[in-house]
């Protein structure tokens, strides 16, 4: 640990100086007198030092083996007993369950949402994963699972304690997605759970002018099983649980 922290004030010192070097070489153009040219030297120079603290001093932690776990699970052939092999390896280590893949900022359990493996979000629950973790589009474990249509681990989620009313990157909750997409078990079971029937999502809108919106163009609703019936049945249980638009 020592040595990373010295590795680390090493980088940051050195990106410093290199900051303080570039300086040197700009100034005689700082000297003109041309604002412009100041305000790009200092643009270029703010953004280059973001850079160096991004990934020395604020670095996030990140764990590797989380890329290479969903690597694996990716993998032909990979079973839901694979993957929870490499999370009790990963106990093992000592490893951070709730550090993110360096590409996604998604974390084991964001991965078990995915795929659907209770047994694994119930291992990793187990061993303190966050819930309400959140990835690069600030979605939870939750929102995936709802995207995924993984109503097993809905309820694993929801019996955990997870929020129901958590907003991603753009706004949506669990429930909007399940309703915009036609999902009546999930829907059910969401507000069967307190989640808010009237949360904004995206656009500002609540689940039921989402659920309405879709229904306009129903013409589309043939991927994913989706059909205009199970579209009106969303809309129906939003309105029996006083949904507004």
């Amino acid at each position: 640990m020592g040595r990373k922290k010295e590795i680390e004030k090493g980088e940051l010192t050195g990106g410093i100086q290199a900051s303080a070097d570039r300086l040197c070489v700009l100034l005689p153009l700082m000297r003109s007198g041309s604002a412009l040219i100041i305000l790009l030297v200092v643009f270029v120079m703010a953004l280059f030092l973001y850079f160096v603290l991004s990934y020395t001093v604020f670095k996030p932690e990140t764990y590797e083996g989380v890329s290479e776990i969903e690597k694996k699970v990716k993998t032909a052939g990979e079973t839901e007993e694979d993957f929870i092999t490499q999370i009790k390896n990963a106990i093992e280590k000592g490893s951070n369950l709730n550090a993110k893949d360096n590409r996604n900022g998604r974390t084991l359990l964001h991965l078990a949402a995915k795929k659907g493996y209770a047994k694994a979000a119930k291992l990793l629950l187990d061993n303190n994963a966050d819930i309400n973790v959140r990835d690069v589009m600030e979605a939870t474990p939750l929102h995936v699972a709802v995207v995924e249509d993984k109503i097993e681990i809905v309820r694993i989620l929801i019996a955990h304690g997870a929020d129901l009313d958590a907003t991603s990157k753009y706004l949506s909750t669990p429930l909007s997605n399940a309703a915009d997409s036609g999902q009546v078990a999930i829907v059910k079971l969401l507000l069967e759970n307190g989640a808010d029937v009237n949360a904004k999502g995206k656009d500002w809108s609540t689940p039921l002018k989402g659920a309405l919106t879709v229904l306009e163009y129903e013409h589309l609703m043939k991927d994913n099983n989706t059909t205009p019936e199970k579209q009106r049945e969303v809309i129906k249980i939003l309105q029996a649980y006083g949904g507004k638009e």
